[in-house]
């Protein structure tokens, strides 16, 4: 009959249970580490967080004075925005008349007398209208003003309105004349409606 060693077998038994015993600890300290690990990062990512955001409030508040003002500056700009469009408006403005004037200084035959410049703007569409009003002794004198005032790059639509004959107070025949003309970039574009509200509207 062989024979059976039965302390083999259990020594053998207990050395595999203390085995997976030390196993099964080792993985439960090195899950326990890993979790202790990661919560400590999550704390101190956290505490990090919670100082940045400290430190951000107290930036803030350092910069509140700052915000305020230009917020009050922003209010200003807005406020002052109108009249500085107007300023560089009565620049331009100025500009132009500035040129139109040295034109006819330089473009005005000794056959042509100027007694009146007037300037109105009734229609944004239609821009800002120059009236020239003056006389003379030809006809042809009057057209070739005309044409002259073509020639100044701020005015458009030059056009003589009408010319009739007057008699001076020395009892000289003269033309009185009036030319309208049209100053450039006065005109306004149109807003068209689209037909949708126009049927919306009717």
């Amino acid at each position: 009959m062989p024979l059976i060693n039965l302390i083999q077998e259990q020594r053998s038994l207990v050395l595999r249970k203390e085995r997976e015993a030390r196993i099964l600890v080792i993985t439960t300290i090195a899950i326990g580490a890993l979790c202790f690990l990661t919560s400590a990062a999550f704390v101190l990512e956290t505490g990090r967080a919670g100082l940045e955001g400290i430190a951000l409030q107290q930036r803030k508040k350092r910069l509140e004075p700052l915000l305020s003002q230009l917020d009050a500056n922003t209010v200003t700009i807005g406020q002052l925005d109108p009249r500085l469009k107007s300023l560089q408006s009565a620049v331009t403005d100025s500009q132009k008349w500035e040129r139109i004037l040295g034109h006819l200084k330089v473009n005005t035959p000794s056959g042509i007398y100027l007694n009146g410049i007037k300037c109105s703007s009734s229609d944004p569409t239609l821009g800002t209208v120059v009236q020239f009003t003056g006389a003379s002794r030809s006809l042809d004198e009057i057209g070739g003003y005309v044409m002259r005032l073509e020639l100044s790059p701020d005015l458009e639509d030059v056009a003589m309105k009408f010319a009739q004959e007057k008699v001076t107070s020395d009892k000289q025949k003269a033309l009185e004349f009036e030319i309208n003309a049209t100053m450039t970039g006065t005109k306004e574009k149109k807003v068209s409606l689209k037909k949708d509200d126009q049927g919306d509207k009717s």
